[in-house]
């Protein structure tokens, strides 16, 4: 796995850093063993994003996050599941939180149970999660009106793949 400067932020703190090095390896095979899109630090947060289409529409995500306990000053991992569906046409998002994991240790053999399990729980959640309701910004549109996903510039166009 590569950095992507299109799509991967700087994580400037040293011992979260230190930690996603660690487990660089154990996380980039469960990347690869889904098919799943990774962002790496997105905005300088210490955080990594899993993205993937939802086989029962929209797209899902795991994002899986390290804080230092500010108590033991050990290294925690949470990882946070999302699914959402968007109404391009009502411009409505619908979107489903599953349960958060929290607080584990960030040994390399439990966060990819975890994720495992995470994803596992998206999988076969049903569009009953999706409970939550939000006004989406309108996307740029190719010539026939179709809306554009993907990565995009710094002056909002679609790059080439």
């Amino acid at each position: 796995m590569t950095f992507d400067a299109r799509i991967d932020g700087v994580l400037e703190d040293p011992v979260t850093l230190a930690e996603f090095q660690r487990l660089t390896p154990e996380l980039a095979d469960f990347a690869d063993s889904h098919a799943l899109l990774v962002e790496r630090y997105k905005r300088g947060f210490a955080m990594w994003t899993f993205l993937f289409r939802h086989p029962k529409g929209g797209a899902a995500s795991l994002q899986l996050s390290i804080t230092v306990s500010k108590e033991t000053r050990e290294p925690l991992a949470t990882i946070c599941p999302h699914w959402w569906q968007d109404d391009e046409t009502e411009a409505q998002r619908k979107l489903g939180e599953l349960g958060v994991l929290r607080d584990m240790t960030p040994d390399a053999s439990i966060l990819r149970s975890a994720l495992e399990r995470a994803l596992a729980d998206v999988l076969h959640a049903t569009p009953a999660v999706l409970t939550r309701e939000s006004t989406i910004a309108e996307r740029s549109r190719d010539a026939a009106g179709n809306p554009q996903y993907g990565i995009l510039d710094e002056v909002n166009l679609p790059l080439p793949i």
